[in-house]
Protein backbone atom coordinates (compact mmCIF):
# COMPACT_ATOMS: atom_id res chain seq x y z
CA UNK A 1 0.00 0.00 0.00
CA UNK A 2 1.40 3.41 -1.01
CA UNK A 3 2.70 5.65 1.76
CA UNK A 4 0.91 9.00 1.96
CA UNK A 5 1.77 12.41 3.36
CA UNK A 6 -0.74 11.78 6.14
CA UNK A 7 1.16 8.60 7.16
CA UNK A 8 4.39 10.58 7.46
CA UNK A 9 2.72 13.49 9.27
CA UNK A 10 1.18 11.15 11.87
CA UNK A 11 4.45 9.28 12.43
CA UNK A 12 6.40 12.57 12.81
CA UNK A 13 3.71 14.25 14.92
CA UNK A 14 3.18 17.21 12.60
CA UNK A 15 0.47 18.51 10.28
CA UNK A 16 0.14 17.33 6.67
CA UNK A 17 1.04 20.85 5.47
CA UNK A 18 4.26 20.86 7.53
CA UNK A 19 5.15 17.38 6.26
CA UNK A 20 4.64 18.49 2.66
CA UNK A 21 6.79 21.60 3.12
CA UNK A 22 9.56 19.65 4.84
CA UNK A 23 9.70 16.99 2.13
CA UNK A 24 10.05 19.71 -0.48
CA UNK A 25 12.97 21.24 1.43
CA UNK A 26 11.28 24.56 2.15
CA UNK A 27 13.15 26.73 4.64
CA UNK A 28 9.97 27.87 6.40
CA UNK A 29 10.14 24.61 8.39
CA UNK A 30 12.54 24.44 11.35
CA UNK A 31 15.70 22.57 10.18
CA UNK A 32 15.48 19.96 12.94
CA UNK A 33 11.80 19.34 12.23
CA UNK A 34 12.47 19.17 8.51
CA UNK A 35 15.26 16.63 9.02
CA UNK A 36 13.05 14.47 11.29
CA UNK A 37 10.23 14.46 8.75
CA UNK A 38 12.59 13.61 5.89
CA UNK A 39 14.05 10.74 7.92
CA UNK A 40 10.54 9.39 8.54
CA UNK A 41 9.86 9.66 4.81
CA UNK A 42 13.00 7.69 3.97
CA UNK A 43 12.17 5.03 6.56
CA UNK A 44 8.73 4.56 5.00
CA UNK A 45 10.10 4.61 1.44
CA UNK A 46 8.06 7.65 0.49
CA UNK A 47 8.59 9.70 -2.68
CA UNK A 48 6.88 13.08 -2.83
CA UNK A 49 6.10 12.92 -6.54
CA UNK A 50 4.23 9.63 -6.45
CA UNK A 51 2.69 9.94 -9.89
CA UNK A 52 6.07 10.43 -11.55
CA UNK A 53 8.68 9.11 -9.15
CA UNK A 54 6.90 6.19 -7.56
CA UNK A 55 7.67 4.42 -4.30
CA UNK A 56 11.16 2.90 -4.17
CA UNK A 57 11.11 -0.88 -4.60
CA UNK A 58 11.85 -2.73 -1.35
CA UNK A 59 15.01 -4.34 -2.75
CA UNK A 60 16.63 -0.89 -3.11
CA UNK A 61 15.82 0.55 0.29
CA UNK A 62 18.65 -1.10 2.20
CA UNK A 63 21.45 -0.64 -0.34
CA UNK A 64 20.50 2.87 -1.43
CA UNK A 65 21.27 4.21 2.04
CA UNK A 66 24.94 3.39 1.44
CA UNK A 67 25.11 5.16 -1.89
CA UNK A 68 28.44 6.31 -3.32
CA UNK A 69 28.05 9.46 -5.43
CA UNK A 70 30.62 10.82 -7.87
CA UNK A 71 30.92 14.58 -8.40
CA UNK A 72 33.40 15.04 -11.27
CA UNK A 73 35.04 18.28 -12.38
CA UNK A 74 36.51 18.68 -15.83
CA UNK A 75 39.29 20.93 -17.09
CA UNK A 76 40.18 22.25 -13.63
CA UNK A 77 36.82 23.91 -12.97
CA UNK A 78 36.98 22.94 -9.29
CA UNK A 79 39.71 25.57 -8.86
CA UNK A 80 37.08 28.22 -9.58
CA UNK A 81 34.16 26.54 -7.79
CA UNK A 82 35.50 25.73 -4.34
CA UNK A 83 35.34 28.67 -1.97
CA UNK A 84 32.41 30.33 -3.76
CA UNK A 85 29.53 30.73 -1.29
CA UNK A 86 26.91 29.55 -3.78
CA UNK A 87 28.75 26.34 -4.65
CA UNK A 88 29.69 25.68 -1.04
CA UNK A 89 26.01 25.93 -0.07
CA UNK A 90 25.07 23.39 -2.74
CA UNK A 91 27.93 21.10 -1.72
CA UNK A 92 26.91 21.32 1.95
CA UNK A 93 23.40 20.15 1.07
CA UNK A 94 24.54 17.33 -1.20
CA UNK A 95 27.26 16.07 1.13
CA UNK A 96 24.97 16.36 4.16
CA UNK A 97 22.20 14.34 2.49
CA UNK A 98 24.66 11.64 1.43
CA UNK A 99 26.35 11.39 4.83
CA UNK A 100 22.98 11.42 6.65
CA UNK A 101 22.10 8.24 4.76
CA UNK A 102 25.48 6.62 5.46
CA UNK A 103 26.78 7.20 1.94
CA UNK A 104 29.94 8.73 0.53
CA UNK A 105 30.65 11.63 -1.85
CA UNK A 106 33.60 11.21 -4.22
CA UNK A 107 35.03 14.36 -5.84
CA UNK A 108 37.22 13.70 -8.84
CA UNK A 109 39.16 16.13 -11.04
CA UNK A 110 39.78 15.16 -14.67
CA UNK A 111 42.16 17.41 -16.57
CA UNK A 112 42.50 15.56 -19.87
CA UNK A 113 39.58 14.32 -21.99
CA UNK A 114 41.60 11.32 -23.14
CA UNK A 115 41.64 10.12 -19.53
CA UNK A 116 37.93 10.65 -18.85
CA UNK A 117 36.55 7.17 -19.50
CA UNK A 118 39.55 5.33 -18.03
CA UNK A 119 39.49 7.41 -14.85
CA UNK A 120 35.76 7.11 -14.34
CA UNK A 121 35.76 3.35 -14.95
CA UNK A 122 38.46 2.92 -12.30
CA UNK A 123 36.16 4.32 -9.58
CA UNK A 124 33.27 2.64 -7.78
CA UNK A 125 30.05 4.64 -7.48
CA UNK A 126 26.28 4.31 -7.90
CA UNK A 127 25.55 7.59 -9.66
CA UNK A 128 27.03 10.82 -11.03
CA UNK A 129 26.12 14.40 -10.09
CA UNK A 130 27.05 17.07 -12.61
CA UNK A 131 27.41 20.82 -12.06
CA UNK A 132 29.09 22.07 -15.21
CA UNK A 133 28.32 22.32 -18.91
CA UNK A 134 29.75 19.62 -21.13
CA UNK A 135 29.26 18.80 -24.82
CA UNK A 136 26.29 16.51 -25.39
CA UNK A 137 28.53 13.68 -26.60
CA UNK A 138 30.43 13.65 -23.31
CA UNK A 139 27.23 13.67 -21.27
CA UNK A 140 25.94 10.74 -23.32
CA UNK A 141 29.10 8.82 -22.47
CA UNK A 142 28.57 9.50 -18.78
CA UNK A 143 24.94 8.34 -18.84
CA UNK A 144 26.15 5.08 -20.37
CA UNK A 145 28.23 4.44 -17.24
CA UNK A 146 25.83 5.35 -14.41
CA UNK A 147 22.68 7.37 -13.63
CA UNK A 148 23.36 11.09 -14.02
CA UNK A 149 21.57 14.01 -12.36
CA UNK A 150 22.32 17.69 -12.94
CA UNK A 151 22.37 19.80 -9.79
CA UNK A 152 21.95 23.05 -11.71
CA UNK A 153 19.73 24.79 -14.23
CA UNK A 154 21.23 22.91 -17.17
CA UNK A 155 17.98 21.15 -18.03
CA UNK A 156 18.44 20.97 -21.80
CA UNK A 157 20.16 17.56 -21.82
CA UNK A 158 17.69 14.86 -22.95
CA UNK A 159 16.72 12.12 -20.49
CA UNK A 160 18.52 13.66 -17.52
CA UNK A 161 16.77 14.89 -14.37
CA UNK A 162 17.87 18.12 -12.76
CA UNK A 163 17.10 20.35 -9.79
CA UNK A 164 17.53 24.10 -9.48
CA UNK A 165 15.88 27.28 -8.25
CA UNK A 166 12.69 28.41 -9.92
CA UNK A 167 14.33 31.17 -11.98
CA UNK A 168 11.15 32.12 -13.83
CA UNK A 169 9.23 32.82 -10.64
CA UNK A 170 12.22 34.59 -9.07
CA UNK A 171 12.46 36.93 -12.06
CA UNK A 172 8.73 37.63 -11.87
CA UNK A 173 8.97 38.39 -8.13
CA UNK A 174 11.81 40.87 -8.70
CA UNK A 175 9.97 42.59 -11.54
CA UNK A 176 6.77 42.79 -9.49
CA UNK A 177 8.58 44.35 -6.50
CA UNK A 178 10.30 46.94 -8.67
CA UNK A 179 7.22 47.88 -10.67
CA UNK A 180 5.12 48.23 -7.51
CA UNK A 181 7.73 50.69 -6.22
CA UNK A 182 7.35 52.79 -9.34
CA UNK A 183 10.43 51.66 -11.27
CA UNK A 184 9.99 52.01 -15.03
CA UNK A 185 13.63 51.98 -16.17
CA UNK A 186 15.24 48.70 -15.12
CA UNK A 187 18.48 47.13 -16.30
CA UNK A 188 19.98 43.69 -15.69
CA UNK A 189 23.66 43.33 -16.58
CA UNK A 190 25.24 39.95 -17.31
CA UNK A 191 29.06 39.98 -17.40
CA UNK A 192 30.06 37.42 -20.05
CA UNK A 193 33.84 37.35 -20.21
CA UNK A 194 35.88 35.04 -22.42
CA UNK A 195 34.17 31.69 -21.99
CA UNK A 196 35.80 28.98 -19.91
CA UNK A 197 35.59 26.64 -22.87
CA UNK A 198 38.07 28.73 -24.87
CA UNK A 199 40.48 29.42 -22.01
CA UNK A 200 43.85 27.70 -21.85
CA UNK A 201 42.83 25.12 -19.30
CA UNK A 202 39.79 24.10 -21.35
CA UNK A 203 41.68 23.92 -24.67
CA UNK A 204 42.63 20.19 -24.44
CA UNK A 205 38.90 19.37 -24.21
CA UNK A 206 38.03 21.57 -27.18
CA UNK A 207 40.75 19.86 -29.21
CA UNK A 208 39.58 16.36 -28.29
CA UNK A 209 37.54 15.73 -31.44
CA UNK A 210 39.25 12.37 -31.89
CA UNK A 211 38.04 11.32 -28.44
CA UNK A 212 34.53 12.79 -28.37
CA UNK A 213 32.22 14.46 -30.83
CA UNK A 214 32.40 18.00 -29.51
CA UNK A 215 28.97 19.60 -29.58
CA UNK A 216 29.46 23.32 -30.00
CA UNK A 217 25.87 24.03 -29.04
CA UNK A 218 26.70 22.84 -25.56
CA UNK A 219 29.13 25.74 -25.29
CA UNK A 220 26.72 28.55 -26.17
CA UNK A 221 24.47 28.27 -23.14
CA UNK A 222 22.03 31.04 -22.24
CA UNK A 223 21.63 30.83 -18.48
CA UNK A 224 18.20 30.15 -17.05
CA UNK A 225 18.45 33.43 -15.15
CA UNK A 226 19.11 35.55 -18.22
CA UNK A 227 16.37 33.74 -20.12
CA UNK A 228 13.85 34.24 -17.30
CA UNK A 229 14.64 37.95 -16.94
CA UNK A 230 14.51 38.42 -20.73
CA UNK A 231 11.07 36.82 -20.82
CA UNK A 232 9.78 39.10 -18.05
CA UNK A 233 11.33 42.11 -19.77
CA UNK A 234 9.52 41.25 -23.01
CA UNK A 235 6.25 40.64 -21.16
CA UNK A 236 6.18 44.11 -19.59
CA UNK A 237 7.91 46.10 -22.34
CA UNK A 238 4.80 48.19 -23.12
CA UNK A 239 4.82 49.75 -19.66
CA UNK A 240 8.42 49.35 -18.50
CA UNK A 241 11.79 49.97 -20.13
CA UNK A 242 13.43 46.70 -18.98
CA UNK A 243 16.85 46.04 -20.50
CA UNK A 244 18.76 42.76 -20.20
CA UNK A 245 22.28 43.37 -21.51
CA UNK A 246 25.53 41.44 -21.76
CA UNK A 247 28.92 42.82 -20.81
CA UNK A 248 32.25 41.57 -22.09
CA UNK A 249 34.42 40.98 -25.12
CA UNK A 250 32.21 38.48 -26.91
CA UNK A 251 29.64 38.79 -29.66
CA UNK A 252 26.34 40.51 -28.84
CA UNK A 253 27.85 42.27 -25.80
CA UNK A 254 26.50 45.79 -25.43
CA UNK A 255 29.40 47.19 -23.40
CA UNK A 256 32.96 45.90 -22.90
CA UNK A 257 33.19 46.64 -19.16
CA UNK A 258 31.02 47.46 -16.15
CA UNK A 259 32.52 50.97 -15.99
CA UNK A 260 31.61 51.58 -19.63
CA UNK A 261 28.07 50.39 -18.99
CA UNK A 262 27.57 52.64 -15.95
CA UNK A 263 29.10 55.66 -17.70
CA UNK A 264 26.63 55.24 -20.56
CA UNK A 265 23.56 54.30 -18.50
CA UNK A 266 24.01 57.16 -16.01
CA UNK A 267 25.21 59.82 -18.41
CA UNK A 268 23.96 63.32 -17.39
CA UNK A 269 20.71 64.20 -19.08
CA UNK A 270 19.93 60.68 -20.27
CA UNK A 271 16.11 60.43 -20.23
CA UNK A 272 15.98 56.69 -19.60
CA UNK A 273 18.51 56.47 -16.79
CA UNK A 274 17.90 53.26 -14.81
CA UNK A 275 16.19 53.55 -11.45
CA UNK A 276 16.95 49.89 -10.65
CA UNK A 277 19.75 47.43 -11.40
CA UNK A 278 19.39 43.66 -11.15
CA UNK A 279 22.66 41.88 -10.42
CA UNK A 280 23.27 38.17 -10.92
CA UNK A 281 25.57 37.80 -7.89
CA UNK A 282 25.99 39.37 -4.45
CA UNK A 283 29.68 40.21 -5.05
CA UNK A 284 28.80 41.83 -8.36
CA UNK A 285 26.02 43.88 -6.73
CA UNK A 286 28.44 45.17 -4.09
CA UNK A 287 30.83 46.14 -6.87
CA UNK A 288 28.05 48.07 -8.64
CA UNK A 289 27.22 49.95 -5.44
CA UNK A 290 30.87 50.98 -4.95
CA UNK A 291 31.21 52.14 -8.56
CA UNK A 292 27.95 54.07 -8.36
CA UNK A 293 29.08 55.79 -5.14
CA UNK A 294 32.22 57.00 -6.92
CA UNK A 295 29.94 58.66 -9.47
CA UNK A 296 27.88 60.33 -6.74
CA UNK A 297 24.92 58.01 -7.32
CA UNK A 298 23.34 56.86 -4.06
CA UNK A 299 21.65 53.52 -3.33
CA UNK A 300 18.67 53.35 -2.93
CA UNK A 301 17.82 57.07 -3.17
CA UNK A 302 19.00 57.42 -6.78
CA UNK A 303 18.95 53.81 -7.92
CA UNK A 304 17.89 50.50 -6.33
CA UNK A 305 20.01 47.35 -6.55
CA UNK A 306 18.64 43.79 -6.31
CA UNK A 307 20.87 40.72 -6.35
CA UNK A 308 20.78 36.94 -6.55
CA UNK A 309 22.69 34.98 -3.91
CA UNK A 310 22.31 33.24 -0.58
CA UNK A 311 21.21 34.91 2.63
CA UNK A 312 24.36 33.93 4.55
CA UNK A 313 26.51 36.02 2.18
CA UNK A 314 24.66 39.16 3.24
CA UNK A 315 24.45 38.25 6.93
CA UNK A 316 28.19 37.52 7.21
CA UNK A 317 29.31 40.60 5.28
CA UNK A 318 27.20 43.03 7.35
CA UNK A 319 27.78 45.70 4.70
CA UNK A 320 25.56 48.74 4.26
CA UNK A 321 23.20 49.14 2.64
CA UNK A 322 21.97 45.61 3.18
CA UNK A 323 21.11 43.95 -0.10
CA UNK A 324 17.61 43.13 -1.28
CA UNK A 325 17.98 39.75 -2.91
CA UNK A 326 16.62 36.48 -4.19
CA UNK A 327 17.77 33.86 -1.68
CA UNK A 328 18.76 30.90 -3.87
CA UNK A 329 17.87 27.56 -2.17
CA UNK A 330 21.18 25.94 -3.08
CA UNK A 331 21.58 23.84 0.07
CA UNK A 332 18.08 22.46 -0.50
CA UNK A 333 19.01 21.85 -4.14
CA UNK A 334 21.97 19.76 -2.98
CA UNK A 335 19.73 17.59 -0.81
CA UNK A 336 17.12 17.27 -3.55
CA UNK A 337 19.81 16.13 -6.00
CA UNK A 338 20.26 12.97 -3.96
CA UNK A 339 16.50 12.34 -4.04
CA UNK A 340 16.55 12.45 -7.84
CA UNK A 341 19.60 10.19 -7.96
CA UNK A 342 17.89 7.66 -5.65
CA UNK A 343 14.92 7.64 -7.99
CA UNK A 344 17.08 7.13 -11.08
CA UNK A 345 18.98 4.27 -9.49
CA UNK A 346 15.77 2.59 -8.34
CA UNK A 347 14.20 2.88 -11.80
CA UNK A 348 16.64 3.56 -14.69
CA UNK A 349 13.65 3.86 -17.05
CA UNK A 350 11.92 6.55 -14.98
CA UNK A 351 10.77 9.64 -16.87
CA UNK A 352 13.29 12.47 -16.30
CA UNK A 353 11.98 15.31 -14.16
CA UNK A 354 13.01 18.88 -13.46
CA UNK A 355 12.56 19.87 -9.81
CA UNK A 356 12.15 23.61 -9.20
CA UNK A 357 12.62 24.93 -5.66
CA UNK A 358 11.26 28.23 -4.43
CA UNK A 359 13.73 31.11 -4.06
CA UNK A 360 12.28 33.57 -1.53
CA UNK A 361 12.77 37.32 -1.76
CA UNK A 362 14.73 38.92 1.08
CA UNK A 363 14.06 42.58 1.81
CA UNK A 364 17.06 44.89 2.08
CA UNK A 365 18.04 48.56 2.29
CA UNK A 366 19.29 48.59 -1.31
CA UNK A 367 15.69 48.54 -2.57
CA UNK A 368 13.56 51.67 -2.45
CA UNK A 369 10.92 53.60 -4.34
CA UNK A 370 11.83 54.97 -7.75
CA UNK A 371 12.94 58.63 -7.70
CA UNK A 372 10.18 61.03 -8.69
CA UNK A 373 10.59 62.90 -11.98
CA UNK A 374 12.66 65.98 -11.41
CA UNK A 375 14.53 64.58 -8.41
CA UNK A 376 18.24 65.41 -8.42
CA UNK A 377 20.12 62.26 -9.20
Amino acid sequence: MAVTLRDIAERAGVSVVTASRALRGLTVVDPRTRQRIQEVGRELGYSQHRGVMGRLPARYRSTIQRIRVLLPFFAGLEKQMFGKPTFEAYLKGLRGAIEDSGGELLIESIENPADMMVRLRSLRYHGIVMRQTLPQAMVTQLTGMAPVVYGSGLDYYPRISCVHANESRAAAVIADRLIRLGHRHIVSLFPIWTGWWVSEWWKPWADAKSVVDLDASGMSVISARAAALSYIAESCRKSVNFMVARLGDGDNCRWPTIDAALDDLFAPGRPDRPTAIISTYVEEARHYIRLLAKRGIRVPRDVSVVAYGIRSQVEVACEQPSLAMIDLPLEACGRATLELLHRQIADPQAIPVTMLLEAPFVEGQSLGAAPLPGDSR
